[in-house]
């Protein structure tokens, strides 16, 4: 995705982006880049940040402008680790992960986004990141595409615990976690 895509990503669907918490204008999305250096996007979770999951309820609930399920995202994988997933880039395009979009309201958007950060080990220009923060599209329940925050485990990382990895075949955390138990 260029600059040019990522900065018109912004708009995030600005449609979204109601109850008060709209970006008016180009000044105001350009203001928001510049607190947080980073673009406004909503979050892919597919992991324990989706609702209902552990992460979530701690991170994250109570804190969301909306959260939308059934979305996916194409030419990924999820791994079992034990108490959570790893999610990595497949060569498979026909391997589908199933997560939540959310978005955050603005006041607190930089605020929950070093927060995941930090959670998910992840520090902007840091070498030994666990995983990385990268703009992905996902596919909506109605076939429409959105540009997202996706957190991607680094192959350095996946490297060092593939031995202990179980592949999550049908690419759904809550349901494979529910079946675990």
């Amino acid at each position: 995705m260029g600059d040019g895509e990522i900065q018109q990503s912004l708009t995030f669907d600005l449609r979204l982006l109601t109850n008060n918490q709209q970006l008016k204008t180009n000044n105001d999305r350009a203001l928001m880049n510049n607190i947080i250096n980073e673009p406004y996007l909503p979050f892919f979770f597919y992991g324990t940040l989706r609702p209902r999951d552990y992460n979530y309820l701690i991170h994250v609930e109570g804190r969301t402008l909306t959260e939308e399920a059934g979305y996916t995202l194409a030419g990924f994988e999820l791994y079992d680790q034990g108490h959570y997933p790893l999610g990595r880039e497949s060569a498979d395009q026909s391997r589908v992960v199933v997560g939540d979009l959310i978005a955050i309201p603005l006041e607190i958007y930089p605020e929950i986004l070093a927060d995941i950060d930090e959670l998910e080990t992840y520090k902007p220009g840091r070498a030994e990141n666990y995983y990385t923060r990268q703009t992905r599209e996902v596919t909506g329940p109605d076939g429409q595409k959105q540009p997202a925050w996706v957190y991607i485990v680094t192959e350095e990382y996946f490297a060092l615990l593939k031995s202990t990895l179980t592949l999550i075949a049908n690419g759904d955390w809550l349901v494979w976690k529910a079946k675990k138990l």
